[in-house]
């Protein structure tokens, strides 16, 4: 892991809320996991400090650490996971839509829902890019990413396609891991699978 960030396990109750919170501004995907993700069956983790000890939480609050020192603990967090079979991460932009000027622009693989749009890494790539896709798939808040078992083929992703109709379901079917922003979007709060931590 990161010489100055790790996963530290955080207690259920304030992360959870804060992870409902964060879903709720989120669209399809996002809704899917309100509708049906068992957050009671794993575990939240924050990338920190050794000496990290806030209680309570206050995700919204910063001053926790510097946002490149979480980007990256978080590739390190994702090179992780691939090793344990984890295939590709799903990010959802909340403020860039399919219409605007800039998608053309942008080099990382798209992918469109309507006029929404999807920011997705093989995690094959390696943790740096898969950590560099989240960053820049989001504003600080919401920040919803979402780790895949399933490749993104299998998930039909193709850059600046539409990605498979049924895309929050087997998501949802085969999911690692949920990212979400925290401590005022300079570090993450990461819920994983409790046979996947």
């Amino acid at each position: 892991m990161s010489a100055e960030l790790r996963p530290i396990e955080v207690p259920r109750c304030e992360s959870a809320s804060w992870m409902e919170e964060s879903l709720q501004q989120g669209f399809d995907i996002s809704s899917a996991m309100l509708a049906a993700l068992k957050l009671e069956q794993g575990h939240f983790f924050v990338l920190a400090p050794d000496n990290f000890a806030r209680n309570p939480l206050r995700f919204a609050v910063g001053g926790v650490t510097k946002t490149g020192l979480a980007e990256e603990a978080l590739s390190n967090v994702l090179d992780e996971m691939c090793s344990k079979g984890a295939q590709s991460i799903v990010v959802e932009d909340n403020l860039m839509e399919a219409t605007d000027p800039v998608v053309a622009k942008r080099d990382e693989p798209l992918a469109f829902v309507g006029n929404r749009i999807l920011h997705w890494c093989d995690l094959q790539n390696g943790g740096n890019i898969c950590a560099r896709t989240v960053m820049l798939g989001a504003s600080g808040f919401p920040l919803n990413a979402f780790v895949s078992t399933c490749t993104p083929a299998e998930l039909g992703l193709a850059d600046r396609k539409p990605p498979a109709d049924n895309i929050p379901q087997l998501i949802l079917e085969h999911l690692a891991a949920v990212v979400i922003a925290a401590f005022d979007a300079e570090s993450f709060l990461i819920w994983t699978k409790a046979d996947n931590s």
